[in-house]
């Protein structure tokens, strides 16, 4: 293929004005590398747009470089790069990316003047993009729990290319739709090209089925690794038997595990964890008519206004006066921060069977049972049982010191009888 350059009076040929170096190509993008414009000086050079024209039109790769020589920017099926590396010694290098895989391109060097009056072409051949074929690895588990997931890719053989992708992994209860538009967690591809993502929001004791993804963003088609299946952990893997007549569970309600500075904190008969206090006006089950509360009954443990049987349902509860009570019974020893001999931090409740949970210290505990504070037996003198241990030396109490608008942590109870 041949052009000729292009100033005002078009004379030389592309031979006498540039020299080819080498194109190294990948599914996606092309690197062109060239010598120098012989006739123009470095300033000319330096001041003025090196780049690249490009068609997969390759019948008609002539008329439309020539086309752009003539002075049309914008010639049908055309890419134009503009965008070039400049050597002092005239050596260009371009780049076009968001090529297609296994496409023949045509291509032309070019060079435009500052006031776009000079073109110049030269530096012509084709190259055809290499086959996109990432290598994506099976997605393998790294931590499973009740309602979340981290889960490892690794996609190997295209690194070049990835830069130009979305990678990540699809996440499904059904095989059948692990496609793009259903439950995925994704990230910007880079050279590392392994990851761990993490899924939330899951349901315990469930199948999922999980496949990593590569999606060229200007393709706009995903390729697909392998299927895995993957099952949540069951909620009775949280049950303790302390061979009392309920399992207690070995974290709090909105952890998973047990943890000094986590779990929700819940208003009592509020199903949801609130985050932040309210006054007792905001307080729903408060009448500021009658300027009393709204009975939903003295123990609300495995009703509808049970924050841990609304949320894990079965034989799932809040623990009751005579749970703590029975758990109280049990042998306690504390844990102090070990540069604060007065901060507690945590205590430990053993069973006779030598199993044994742990609870946060310094901290309060809702059960599902209210008690009277006076003789009156006034609906409005009923407050919320709590554990609570703020004393360094006695065991842990249960105590009405709390309000029923109090935010305090959720210790749900595993109830065989239910």
């Amino acid at each position: 293929m041949l052009f000729s350059s292009c100033d005002n009076d078009r004379g030389d040929s592309y031979e006498e004005q540039i020299v080819l170096s080498n194109v190294n190509t990948t599914a996606f993008s092309a690197t062109v590398t060239s010598g120098c414009f012989t006739d123009l000086s470095v300033n000319d050079l330096l001041s003025g747009t090196c780049g690249l024209l490009l068609t997969d039109n390759n019948n008609d790769a002539e008329t439309i470089f020539d086309s752009w020589l003539s002075g049309n920017d914008n010639p049908s099926s055309c890419i134009i790069i503009n965008k070039s590396k400049k050597q002092s010694d005239g050596t260009v290098t371009v780049t076009a990316l968001e090529l297609s895989p296994e496409t023949s391109y045509s291509y032309c060097l070019f060079f435009k003047s500052k006031n776009g009056k000079t073109r110049k072409l030269g530096g012509s051949g084709s190259f055809k993009t290499t086959k996109f074929d990432p290598d994506i690895s099976l997605c393998e588990v790294k931590n499973i729990r009740y309602f979340d997931a981290t889960l490892a890719g690794v996609i190997k053989g295209a690194t070049d290319d990835l830069a130009l992708c979305d990678v990540g992994i699809i996440l499904a209860d059904n095989q059948d739709n692990l496609i793009l538009d259903n439950k995925v967690n994704k990230k910007d591809a880079d050279e590392g090209s392994s990851f761990d993502l993490m899924f939330k929001d899951l349901h315990p004791d469930t199948k999922y089925f999980c496949r990593i993804f590569v999606y060229p963003r200007h393709i706009g088609k995903a390729y697909y690794g392998d299927i895995n299946a993957i099952t949540t952990k069951s909620l009775e893997e949280m049950a303790v038997d302390l061979g009392l007549s309920v399992k207690w569970a070995n974290c709090d309600l909105g952890e998973q595990e047990f943890s000094l500075d986590g779990g929700d904190l819940y208003i009592w008969g509020y199903t949801s964890p609130s985050p932040k206090g309210i006054t007792l006006q905001e307080y729903k089950f408060w009448d500021s008519e009658s300027e009393s509360y709204i009975d939903i009954g003295q123990e609300i443990s495995g009703t509808q206004y049970d924050p841990v049987h609304v949320q894990y349902g079965g034989k799932w509860r809040m623990p009751t006066k005579a749970d703590v009570e029975e758990l109280l019974e049990c042998s306690m020893s504390k844990h102090f921060d070990k540069e604060n001999e007065n901060l507690l931090l945590s205590f430990t409740v053993s069973g006779k069977n030598g199993n044994s949970i742990e609870f946060k210290g310094n901290t309060g505990y809702l059960t599902g049972t209210l008690a009277f504070t006076d003789n009156s037996l006034s609906n409005n003198n009923l407050l919320p049982l709590i554990l609570m241990d703020n004393n360094l030396v006695l065991p842990p109490s249960l105590t009405t010191r709390g309000t029923r608008i109090g935010r305090y942590h959720v210790r749900p109870v595993w109830d065989p009888s239910i």
